[in-house]
Formats: C-alpha cells, structure tokens, sequence
C-alpha cells in the first residue's frame, strides 16, 4: 500500500520434530534406514501442505501456487549460501551453548518448542543495615536505616554480603511500621529537571 513491491508468498517449515515423530508413530516402531526416515518425512509434510492448501482455498486464500517450503532444494541452497556468507565475513564462530534435549524422543528441541511447568517462588525481601561512613554523616542518615532486597532468586540470598548506592541516584529514607527504609528514587543522569 506504501508503493513497495512486497509480494505475499504463503509458506510452510517441513522440518522438524513434530513430522518425525508423527512418521514414526506411523511406522509403529518399524526400523527403516535413515535416507527412507527422511523420504517418509517429506511425504508427510507433502501430504498435508496439500490438504492445508485445500483448507486455505476454501477460506478464499488464493496465491498458494508458488509457496515456499523449507523442503525445498532452492530454499535449501538459500540457506546453504546465506551460511556460506557468514562463514566468508567470519560470523560463524564455535562456542557454547546449551542445548534443550528430549529425552522421549532422544532429539534436540529448540527453544520454541519448550514448554515450562507453571511455578511459584516464594519471594523473600531482607533488610540491610545501612553502613553510614562520611556521607551517610553528612547526608544526616543515622544507624537505624536499613535497604530492602528482593533478587529473582531467593536462592542467592546466602551469597549476598551487601548493596550498594549508585552514586547517580537520588535516595529519600522512609519512616515505615518496620522501620527506617533508604528508597531509591531517581537517576539524576536520566530524570534531571
């Protein structure tokens, strides 16, 4: 609508775990050598790219005669190029990384495809006297003020020895029920008036 050329090319991903272990579930612990795995697992992707096609011509979805499949040899030798590029410009490196593992299906998952159990931490907040010195001297904040701090993981809380005060944020001490409470307020550097 802009005047760009931006044609709308429909697309299916043909790869993956979902279509192995359907195929395998078809072949009801069958062994087969892997080449014949791969030609079973394009089957199926085939067979229900057609019937999705079907589908999407009944809703009225019309351009579906030259979609892409990541199936196919040319979008393939795209992405063998594509990663030949980076590999020339020196993008490609080896490192570490973790890898999300099934141990079902004994197959590497990636991270799209896992899914958490829904859990609730409990959350800990823990008061930290506040070490005064010089400054706190000057700013006229006595022994009896303290910091709270909740990290992510109450965990951590035994590896923790203390909080600092970044020297660009403003702190008023709050008179509550459980005591004096230094509170940050702003950063001076980014909400300067």
């Amino acid at each position: 609508m802009a005047g760009h050329y931006a044609p709308y090319v429909p697309g299916w991903d043909c790869h993956g775990l979902p279509i192995e272990t359907q195929v395998e579930k078809e072949l009801a612990k069958r062994e087969v050598p892997p080449a014949e795995f791969r030609k079973l697992c394009r089957q199926f992707a085939i067979r229900y790219v057609e019937q999705h096609k079907k589908d999407f011509k009944r809703l009225g979805i019309f351009a579906l005669e030259h979609p892409y499949l990541t199936m196919s040899h040319e979008y393939e030798a795209t992405i063998a190029g594509a990663f030949l590029d980076f590999m020339e410009k020196g993008y490609v490196y080896r490192g570490r990384k973790p890898v999300y593992w099934c141990l079902f299906d004994s197959t590497a998952l990636a991270e799209a495809e896992v899914e958490y159990e829904d859990h609730t931490s409990p959350s800990i907040w823990v008061k930290f006297a506040v070490v005064t010195g010089h400054r706190g001297d000057v700013a006229g904040i006595g022994s009896d003020v303290a910091r709270l701090s909740g990290p992510p993981l109450p965990g951590l809380f035994p590896h923790n020895r203390a909080l600092a005060f970044h020297p660009d944020f403003e702190y008023a001490v709050v008179e509550t029920e459980k005591g004096c409470i230094a509170a940050g307020l702003r950063s001076r550097r980014c909400f300067a008036s």
